[in-house]
């Protein structure tokens, strides 16, 4: 797969299968979690970006009830930090259907936490890991369209952290590195603690997010 003599054609129609298969050979042990970042990645590679995108979230979002587990998700959420990195165009429509289906599976994975599964904090680091390529994006658009993608980037941190406090709730020493990630995104999405505790600027950019949905 990783040989440039494998043709593209039969990497694009692998792909449609292959990253979501390693993603559940990964629950077995950290070295197969490994292995199974590392055919994502492959894939992120030599792909297309905007296909891989819809892919992975295709893989986030349908796994099969027997995998829904921290460890299934930890090297698809890996492969979306880096993919999201690779878009060129249209960024903040492509972050704008992305972040939804990451938050949904969190949501989810949180509603009956495992507190002896050391792969929560994995999960988040990588949910992490994909604001910080958000971030990464804000920085390299214009005004207007960094300020709404800035927007939705301080809501999906919000809920983040809201929901690290739920499934790394048992350790506190786990939690604080995730935390203090975030929490310097939210620092750069120009978020005061004063702000998010009168709510004030929490309404302000939601507003600017369901408003920009809303038109």
């Amino acid at each position: 797969m990783a040989s440039s003599e494998v043709k593209q054609d039969i990497v694009d129609a692998l792909a449609f299968e292959l990253p979501k298969a390693a993603a559940r050979f990964a629950c077995v042990s950290t070295r197969c979690s490994e292995v199974a970042e590392g055919v994502v990645d492959l894939f992120v590679s030599r792909c297309s970006p905007r296909d891989m995108l819809s892919i992975i979230c295709e893989a986030i979002g349908s796994p099969s009830e027997h995998f829904m587990v921290p460890g299934y998700f930890v090297p698809l959420l890996n492969g979306l930090m880096k993919v999201l990195a690779l878009i060129q165009r249209r960024h903040y429509e492509h972050v704008k259907t992305t972040v939804p289906v990451v938050l949904n599976v969190l949501r989810i994975i949180c509603s009956e936490p495992d507190y002896e599964d050391t792969d929560y904090e994995k999960l988040f680091h990588k949910a992490a890991g994909i604001a910080c390529s958000i971030r990464a994006i804000c920085a390299k658009l214009e005004d207007k369209d960094s300020k709404k993608l800035n927007a939705l980037l301080g809501l999906y941190v919000l809920e983040i952290m809201v929901l690290v406090s739920v499934g790394m709730s048992s350790d506190i020493s786990r939690c604080l590195p995730v935390v203090l990630e975030l929490s310097d995104t939210l620092q750069y999405c120009e978020l005061s603690y004063i702000g998010l505790i009168t709510g004030c600027e929490v309404d302000a950019i939601n507003k600017l997010v369901v408003g920009e949905i809303t038109d």
